[in-house]
């Protein structure tokens, strides 16, 4: 398995992300389970683009809404997909828990 640190913006695709992820997500200790609820998360979010723009100030992989941010600090999200992946898991561990409560909550709200 290679370092997805080292790839390519252009070696980039939706498999890669997931697959990234899927390492990452370890870390936290979340399983299998958990990634079928982060994959149908971030599949309705972005489809795993990590170059994803939404109209209302969201951006990337995770969707991460960055109205109060600088235009530097949007193009620099949205040149590591490492990072918005890193992000986005940070985020839903701290808010919600883990991605099957974050989809939970996404699936009644809208919004995560």
């Amino acid at each position: 398995f290679p370092s997805h640190d080292r790839l390519p913006l252009k070696a980039w695709t939706p498999s890669t992300a997931k697959a990234y992820a899927q390492v990452v997500m370890e870390k936290y200790g979340w399983g299998d389970a958990q990634f079928v609820c982060l994959n149908a998360l971030w599949t309705r979010e972005s489809h795993w683009n990590w170059k994803a723009k939404s109209p209302t100030a969201d951006f990337g992989i995770p969707q991460r809404h960055m109205s109060g941010d600088t235009k530097a600090e949007i193009v620099e999200f949205l040149s590591d997909p490492t990072e918005q992946i890193q992000w986005g898991l940070n985020y839903i561990d701290s808010r919600y828990g883990s991605p099957c409560r974050a989809k939970s909550h996404s699936d009644r709200t809208g919004w995560y």
